[in-house]
């Protein structure tokens, strides 16, 4: 289980990646301190999303960007991500 987060946005969301189980697929959760709660990513196009939305002129999000395109390629290329039918 992750210990740190993967990083923090504008916002000060922060970005935790956790392996929910072998059988089914990975999950982005992101801390949201403006509404006291968690928000879940948990397709590929969702994760696209949120990565062309980053700001890359900011240090946290220019980083946090780059993960996600690192990230973003592991996940397509072993299907962690399961298609939605």
């Amino acid at each position: 289980m992750r210990i740190e987060p993967l990083g923090q946005d504008r916002y000060h969301r922060t970005f935790w990646h956790f392996d929910v189980h072998r059988d089914t697929h990975d999950i982005v959760l992101v801390h949201d301190p403006a509404l006291d709660g968690w928000l879940m990513i948990d397709s590929a196009d969702d994760l696209q999303a949120l990565r062309n939305k980053l700001n890359v002129r900011g240090l946290r999000e220019k980083r946090l960007r780059n993960l996600f395109v690192c990230f973003y390629q592991f996940l397509c290329e072993w299907s962690v991500f399961r298609r939605q039918d």
